[in-house]
């Protein structure tokens, strides 16, 4: 089953984007579902891409999302692909900027 979700973060950079994209397939991979007493891990793959001042609409950024997601789907799954600009993908987030948020704050 596929669920799409679109997050809009109106201040938050092509960076920033890919770290909390990060950070949110990490918690939702170690936070496994239990039904029944039977543990079914989850996976997600996320897409993201920032608002372009050359963008035509305010469609052209969730499209370029969602182009970034199939990539991550495409890629293997529970994976995060981001679009900073019109033609511009970001190598993946390394490890240690994906450190796993405090839940508890």
């Amino acid at each position: 089953m596929e669920r799409n979700l679109p997050v809009i973060l109106p201040s938050a950079d092509a960076v920033a984007d890919q770290i909390l994209a990060a950070r949110l397939r990490q918690l939702v991979a170690t936070t496994p579902l239990v039904p029944g007493g039977k543990t079914v891990p989850l996976m997600v793959s996320i897409g993201t891409a920032v608002f372009d001042p050359r963008d035509s609409n305010g469609d052209d950024a969730p499209i370029r999302a969602d182009e970034a997601r199939y990539r991550a789907m495409r890629g293997g799954r529970n994976r995060v692909e981001t679009v900073a600009r019109l033609s511009e993908t970001l190598p993946a987030v390394p490890t240690l900027l994906a450190a796993p948020l405090p839940l508890d704050n």
